[in-house]
């Protein structure tokens, strides 16, 4: 199995991160763990990022067997974009990403998830600091490739970008919400619905057929808010990490 495995691959922004050589699994099965583990054999892995179904618990239970801890649920929830949103669109000037906004986009990412708990918080054998870093270098990462098939819209609070939503072409029949985040400062003004909303209509003007957003289980209002909007939940996912 090469290092460009669609079943495993080397994590370079987890080692750059943590100073850690790592990989990431996805769609981990019972039957193909082998595999997973003996590619973080060959290319010496330390840390371990792997995610199987939440409905596939054999694979559960064989990662857990091999020295897996369950850090977070990933909830998956999609819109059908023949259907309309059920509440109504605030008003809230939006724009695109630009040169030159990573740096405040940074800052709101950090200010916006300074007490969210990631996989990564839920493992002690990681640094804090570190993992408080990982979604404002996210954000700045995805403001900096900013791109027509995958940009980042923004809103500004007192002429300085406050709230972010970065999206990405999947195929053509799927749009993806990859990472949004409003900082405390602009919470309650109708930022992030207006977000949504913008998400929404970039799906629907790139033609594709719905949009899909994941959060962790226990991260409620924006569910609560993705259920305002229509969307409905439909796949979830373990994650583990396991050392070596």
């Amino acid at each position: 199995m090469s290092a460009t495995s669609p079943l495993v691959s080397l994590a370079p922004l987890e080692r750059e991160r943590f100073g850690i050589p790592s990989a990431r699994a996805n769609g981990v099965t019972a039957a193909h763990l082998a595999e997973v583990l003996e590619f973080c054999r060959a290319e010496r892995i330390q840390f371990l990022t792997a995610r199987c179904r939440a409905d596939d618990l054999a694979a559960a239970q064989a990662l857990e067997a091999a020295g897996g801890r369950l850090m977070d649920t990933l909830v998956y929830w999609r819109h059908d974009l023949g259907a309309r949103a059920r509440v109504e669109r605030p008003t809230f000037p939006l724009r695109l990403a630009r040169p030159g906004d990573e740096r405040a986009i940074e800052r709101a990412a950090g200010e916006a998830f300074a007490d969210y708990v990631s996989h990564y918080h839920a493992d002690p054998r990681l640094e804090r600091a570190r993992c408080d870093a990982t979604y404002a270098d996210w954000a700045r990462r995805a403001c900096l490739t900013s791109s027509p098939d995958a940009p980042m819209v923004l809103g500004e609070h007192e002429g300085e970008p406050a709230g972010f939503a970065a999206l990405r072409l999947n195929g053509p029949d799927e749009g993806e919400g990859v990472l949004y985040g409003v900082a405390p400062r602009a919470r309650g003004r109708g930022l992030y619905l207006a977000l949504m909303f913008a998400s929404l209509e970039w799906c629907r003007e790139r033609g594709t057929r719905r949009m899909i957003i994941s959060t962790q289980l226990t991260n409620w209002v924006p569910q609560q808010n993705w259920a305002r909007l229509g969307f409905e939940p439909y796949e979830a996912h373990y994650t583990f990490h396991l050392w070596f």
